[in-house]
């Protein structure tokens, strides 16, 4: 997937999850953390997993900060997951649903029916989450839009200075 700064978030914004992960990777790498990412039935997967497992709720801040930014269409809720590298099941799980969704929608019962698969942890592995494409970490280096990535970078760095135990 080649493509530009202002493309790498106009596809964020549409809902696709590998640039959803490449920006944040952009401002989780730095600390230790990589994100990958998967979306299933309007339910974005996001699996975040570092040699310290992610704090919970510190993570969840910036994963409904970020997708706030974003104001994903095409995402009703989030399910994030932590976990530490070389480990097959998360330490943890959460989920939010989006203030953009509806929750009377008709088709949400239908999206809870199609996502028990999920509510598992140990039914997420490595190959729910392709590969990013080759050239990926160039955006990693990039700016995307004036001020999105220093307000990301500056939310986790106001958020993860300290250690990620659990409070």
């Amino acid at each position: 997937m080649s493509a530009t700064p202002g493309k790498l978030l106009a596809q964020a914004k549409q809902g696709d999850p590998k640039a959803i992960a490449a920006l944040m990777n952009r401002s989780t790498q730095s600390k230790g953390i990589s994100v990958k990412a998967s979306l299933k039935e309007r339910c974005l997967q996001v699996l975040f997993e570092g040699n310290v497992v992610p704090h919970q709720g510190k993570t969840m801040e910036f994963v409904q900060d970020g997708m706030a930014k974003l104001q994903v269409e095409a995402v009703d809720r989030v399910k994030v997951y932590g976990r530490q590298v070389g480990q097959e099941t998360p330490v943890w799980q959460d989920e939010m649903v989006l203030a953009s969704s509806n929750p009377f929608d008709e088709e949400a019962d239908e999206l809870d029916l199609g996502m028990e698969d999920y509510d598992d942890p140990s039914a997420i592995s490595d190959t729910d989450f392709p590969e990013p494409p080759v050239g990926a970490d160039s955006f990693l280096e990039q700016d995307v839009e004036p001020g999105f990535d220093e307000a990301m970078d500056n939310h986790y760095d106001e958020h993860y200075d300290e250690d990620f135990d659990d409070e």
